[in-house]
């Protein structure tokens, strides 16, 4: 493709580009997961919910808005460390997407990787240190699945208040399984020596390959 008109480091990794995107689009429909809550929090519908969410124009401004509005009434209905827990991973959800759509590619083939103009504007005066950070697709994929379990606990939490609220609606969504946030990316090449002589030594004492992190 002419690499005037391609973002050209994307296309040279189509499943992890294909994931990036996923992460940055979905980071959206998570934030549809606080509407319920604001509007059993307000006592009011959801219609006024939308209008409380959607007024603010950034991600962390909606989620200041939704932690002060909902967070009272998780504790009063007994729900401080389901919703505590909610609140954290959607912080780590907004960290994941924001580094992907405030980035900057680069161009090495081997592995996808990014630097960020933001973390190297924050020096006062010489050069702009600006760091490789990589993103193998391993990594992506973990990413992604907790972006999947992240949304999977806010359903639980979004029916759990609203059952506790309302005793006439049940609480049909179960909870998911326990994720801990991955990293947001790996400083080190997975294909740098100390990386490949620990994967060698891993296939000689016949333990399974370590995934990227």
């Amino acid at each position: 493709m002419d690499e005037i008109t391609t973002i050209c480091p994307l296309y040279n990794f189509p499943q992890e580009a294909t994931i990036v995107g996923r992460i940055i689009v979905g980071y959206a429909e998570l934030e549809t997961k606080f509407l319920r809550p604001v509007a059993l929090a307000t006592n009011t519908d959801l219609d006024t919910a939308i209008r409380l969410m959607y007024r603010p124009h950034s991600e962390s401004a909606r989620l200041d808005a939704y932690d002060a509005v909902v967070r009272q009434a998780a504790v009063t209905h007994g729900l401080n460390a389901v919703y505590q827990l909610g609140y954290e991973k959607m912080l780590a959800c907004k960290r994941f997407r924001n580094q992907y759509a405030h980035c900057q590619w680069d161009n090495d083939t081997s592995v996808l990787s990014f630097i960020n103009f933001d973390d190297a504007a924050k020096s006062e005066s010489g050069p702009t240190m600006m760091e490789k950070r990589h993103v193998p697709l391993e990594l992506l994929q973990k990413q992604e699945a907790f972006f999947g379990n992240t949304h999977h606990h806010l359903a639980f939490f979004n029916r759990e208040l609203w059952s506790r609220i309302d005793s006439t609606v049940p609480n049909l969504v179960t909870p998911p399984p326990i994720m801990h946030a991955p990293r947001l990316y790996s400083q080190e090449h997975p294909h740098s020596p100390r990386n490949l002589a620990k994967a060698q030594r891993r296939q000689q004492s016949g333990r399974a390959p370590e995934t990227a992190t």
